[in-house]
């Protein structure tokens, strides 16, 4: 997907949701940014990031509508996934090329439909007093590891609350193979032992290895909520740190200390694979989440995005303090 702040800002209603309808972690994540957070245009962000959460409060309140625009065949899951949005609807920017254009609601489905993306319904918040489009799409995900660390990234060193045993996170499809206890093949250095994994639903994995030779420290962590749609963050990736940009995101208010289902953040473009388990910070180099591969949202050339399993998440799931 192309991102632009221009499309966001075509996008995106012109005012922000009243102040009384946005979380208050969401207020506060906005006052302790400020102008050397690095954000290219605040303004554009902090709406995104209020309308954002906004919606996903309305809708964990029952303050919404959904109104479909069709009867056909698509509209068979849309009960069951409403049932339940918060694990399976994601909010922030359509791809205007392969899917459409408007910043709404994002169900994906795995299994393969008709069409491979349609406008459903429209998504309508009495007391927002706005209307969001609901689009329904197909997704082919690529896991962008090897069946291996050898042949993935390792995010950054860990350490478990249970047992005070260090080793570093990665991709939990990097190991997929492997059961708890087992060898664990490393690029460097003599070879590791799976300490936990969650994969699925969780992608993520705790690999042991011999402790860290040279002084560590916490790796900060960025506060709930993640950034919502126009951000700006980095992938650590094996070659280089690459940029990318935040184009929707799942709920993370109050779902995040679950291991039911996986919380995740989309991006503009994906990575390579070997990526998979790489480190996703923000500008100011907090952390976000593991790089888990790209997905194909409309099973056609173009239309791909990033995934990010977020770090919270794989903390409380994996029981493991970060450090770096």
């Amino acid at each position: 997907m192309n991102y632009s702040d221009g499309y966001l800002r075509e996008a995106l209603p012109f005012y922000s949701p009243p102040a009384s309808l946005v979380p208050p972690e969401v207020e506060r994540a906005i006052a302790q940014e400020n102008e050397s957070s690095g954000l290219d245009d605040e303004d554009l962000l902090h709406r995104s990031r209020r309308w954002t959460y906004a919606l996903f409060s309305e809708m964990r309140l029952g303050q919404w509508v959904f109104r479909p625009r069709t009867n056909g065949a698509v509209s068979w899951g849309l009960t069951t996934a409403f049932n339940n949005p918060f694990e399976r609807c994601a909010i922030g920017l359509m791809d205007p090329e392969h899917e459409a254009p408007g910043f709404g609601l994002v169900l994906t489905s795995q299994v393969p439909m008709e069409r491979p993306f349609e406008l459903v319904g429209d998504a309508f918040f009495p007391r927002l007093e706005q209307t969001f489009p609901v689009g329904l799409g197909s997704a082919r995900i690529e896991l962008h590891a090897l069946a291996h660390p050898a042949g993935a990234t390792s995010a950054c060193w860990a350490r478990s609350r249970k047992t005070a045993l260090w080793g570093v996170l990665t991709a939990g499809h990097a190991v997929r193979h492997v059961t708890r206890g087992g060898p664990v093949a490393m690029s460097l250095g003599p070879q590791g032992q799976l300490g936990r994994a969650r994969y699925p639903p969780i992608d993520a994995a705790f690999v042991l290895t011999t402790p860290p030779s040279g002084p560590v420290s916490p790796l900060p962590v960025a506060p709930l909520p993640c950034p919502a749609a126009g951000f700006r963050v980095w992938v650590d990736s094996q070659k280089v740190p690459l940029q990318r940009r935040v184009i929707r995101t799942l709920d993370t208010l109050g779902v995040v200390r679950t291991g039911a289902f996986p919380v995740l953040s989309f991006l503009d473009l994906p990575c390579v694979p070997g990526d998979s388990g790489a480190l996703v910070s923000d500008v100011n180099r907090q952390a976000l989440g593991l790089y888990l591969g790209s997905m194909n949202t409309t099973q056609v050339s173009g239309g791909v995005v990033g995934l990010v399993q977020n770090l919270e998440q794989v903390m409380h799931v994996l029981k493991v303090d970060p450090f770096i």
